[in-house]
């Protein structure tokens, strides 16, 4: 009898070529499929954490109504604090500062309050509740015109709501007002003169609200609960705005436009720092500069967010009516069904 071998015979199991490409093909496919779901719940999030911004914002305004019996004031037309913002000039009248720098005691960034250069407030500590994770870093770089020079600080994301008419000059827009223009202002020898003219010439100490804005942000922070009768429910507060980052402002395409929305946050009564409601929200373009930076808008896809005054956050459509938008703008407008619903 021969012995057993001990040998066995056959081949090894394996892919072949061919199944390796479809297997690739089948995880390539899913990958695919699976991506644009990612990226949709990942923006998800971002909107989340971009309305839950406006939530805190509109309600340390609502802490600062309750406080000072007042919305938060929009200073009054002061591009990069350049009348002194300061702590020490209060929350009503007096003050130059617009609405983001008036509500800081109660976002718990007082610190940032009492420093003496408004500039180097949005670029330390600034506060993650004026960004939208959806833009990402606010830093910019000013020019001659905007910042200074080489300035390095940050926008917000957000803006108040001035409703469909609101004002804004860099010359004494006081209609009668004789030697209140800003040549013979910017003449006068003293900053104090300076400063205290200046904030005559936006309604200090008397001027007809409306004049400056029909909304609830406006210059002197005059706008108490009573004056929201068209309802806080239907009465927008604050909302995004679609900004133009560049990295280089003196790169930026024309004056008026783009430029407004790179004013420092801390500013007063300039468009950026304010925003009206006579047109829809609309979608940032990149690369494109906004004809109408007064408008509200977002980097999101189909919306953006509003705050309303009674601290709710609402998605409001690129799509919505004119007149829908228009009218819930207004603190007094007395507009019948302006509701999105």
């Amino acid at each position: 009898m021969r012995p057993r071998s001990h040998t066995q015979t056959g081949t090894a199991a394996g892919f072949t070529l061919v199944e390796l490409l479809v297997v690739i093909a089948i995880i390539g496919t899913l990958v695919g499929l699976l991506l644009p779901a990612v990226q949709a719940a990942r923006e998800a999030a971002r909107i989340s954490t971009c309305n839950n911004n406006l939530k805190q914002l509109a309600l340390a305004s609502l802490v600062h109504l309750e406080m000072q019996g007042r919305f938060p004031s929009n200073g009054w037309y002061n591009r990069n604090a350049e009348w002194g913002t300061t702590d020490s000039k209060g929350y009503g009248e007096m003050q130059p500062g617009g609405w983001m720098f008036n509500i800081l005691a109660f976002l718990e960034a007082n610190d940032l309050r009492r420093r003496s250069s408004s500039i180097s407030r949005s670029l330390n500590g600034f506060p993650s509740a004026f960004v939208c994770p959806t833009v990402g870093s606010t830093l910019v770089i000013g020019d001659a015109g905007v910042g200074g020079s080489g300035t390095r600080y940050r926008i917000s994301c957000y803006a108040g709501s001035a409703g469909p008419n609101s004002n804004e000059s860099y010359t004494c827009p006081q209609s009668g007002a004789g030697a209140l223009t800003w040549p013979s202002i910017a003449a006068l020898p003293t900053a104090e003169e300076r400063e205290s003219y200046w904030r005559q010439c936006w309604g200090y100490p008397f001027r007809p609200q409306t004049w400056w804005s029909n909304g609830v942000i406006a210059p002197l922070g005059r706008i108490r609960e009573r004056h929201v009768t068209d309802g806080l429910s239907k009465t927008y507060l604050l909302g995004e705005r679609p900004i133009q980052i560049s990295t280089d402002i003196s790169a930026r395409s024309g004056s008026g436009s783009e430029q407004e929305n790179m004013y420092e946050p801390f500013s007063g009564h300039v468009q950026g720092i304010y925003k009206k409601t006579n047109l829809p929200p609309a979608p940032f373009r990149s690369g494109v500069v906004s004809v109408a930076p007064s408008q509200f808008g977002s980097r999101h896809a189909n919306a953006c967010g509003m705050a309303f005054c009674d601290g709710s956050v609402q998605t409001v459509s690129f799509s919505v009516s004119s007149t829908v938008h228009s009218a819930l703008g207004t603190r007094e407008g007395g507009e019948a069904n302006a509701s999105l619903d």
